[in-house]
C-alpha cells in the first residue's frame, strides 16, 4: 500500500499485468490480501495519471465481487462517477472513457457500467471519506467540474441511455428506469 504513494505508475501497472488479465471466477478466488488490493487500487485511482489503468483492474474485481461492505470493489468504483468528490482527480470525460470501456466489454461489465451512469446522474448528497488523496507528502485534491462539463457528461450519458432504450436489448429497460429516476434532478 506504501508503493503506490511512491510510485503510483509502476504499482498500477504491476497490478494489472497480474491481475488485468484474470477472469472472474479467478477473481472471485483472490480473498487473501483482497481488502489491501481494494485500498491500493482506490489510491491508483484517485491519481490521474494511473485513473484509466486502475480503474479498469478495479472494475474487473468490483465484476467478481466476494465482499459484502460498501467500501468493496464495487463500491469504490461506483463512488468514481459522482460529479462530485468521487476520489478522483480524473476529469469528467476520462470518466466518461471508462464508460465506454466498459460497455464493450463482457455483460458482466455492462451491468456494472449502468450502475455507474446511475450513479454519474445523482446531483445531491455527495460525501466521501477521506484517506486516499493523502499520498505521502502529497495530498491530492478531487477533481471540481465546472457546470458546463457536468452538463456535457449528463448529456453524454443520458445518450448512451436513450440509445439503449431504443435498442430493445436486456438493458433497455434498466436505462428507462435510470432516466426516469433521475428526471426530477
Amino acid at each position: 500500500r506504501s508503493f503506490v504513494e511512491v510510485n503510483p505508475e509502476a504499482v498500477t501497472n504491476n497490478l494489472a499485468r497480474n491481475f488485468g488479465t484474470m477472469n472472474v471466477a479467478q477473481l472471485k478466488d483472490v480473498v487473501e490480501g483482497r481488502r489491501n488490493l481494494v485500498w491500493v487500487l482506490e489510491k491508483a485511482c484517485f491519481n490521474k495519471s494511473t485513473f484509466f489503468t486502475a480503474t479498469k483492474v478495479l472494475m474487473s474485481f468490483a465484476v467478481a465481487e466476494n465482499e459484502t461492505w460498501g467500501n468493496n470493489a464495487t463500491g469504490q468504483f461506483l463512488h468514481l462517477f459522482n460529479i462530485h468528490l468521487a476520489g478522483t482527480e480524473a476529469d469528467l470525460n476520462h470518466r466518461l472513457d471508462i464508460i465506454r470501456w466498459g460497455l464493450n466489454q463482457s455483460d458482466e461489465y455492462t451491468a456494472l457500467i449502468f450502475k455507474a451512469m446511475d450513479v454519474a446522474l445523482n446531483c445531491s448528497h455527495f460525501h466521501r471519506m477521506g484517506g486516499a488523496e493523502k499520498q505521502g507528502t502529497k495530498i491530492l485534491s478531487d477533481y471540481s467540474p465546472t457546470s458546463e462539463e457536468i452538463s456535457a457528461y449528463w448529456h453524454t450519458i443520458l445518450d448512451i441511455l436513450v440509445r439503449e432504450v431504443g435498442k430493445n436489448s436486456n438493458y433497455s429497460d434498466l436505462a428507462g428506469e435510470i432516466i426516469i429516476n433521475h428526471a426530477a434532478g
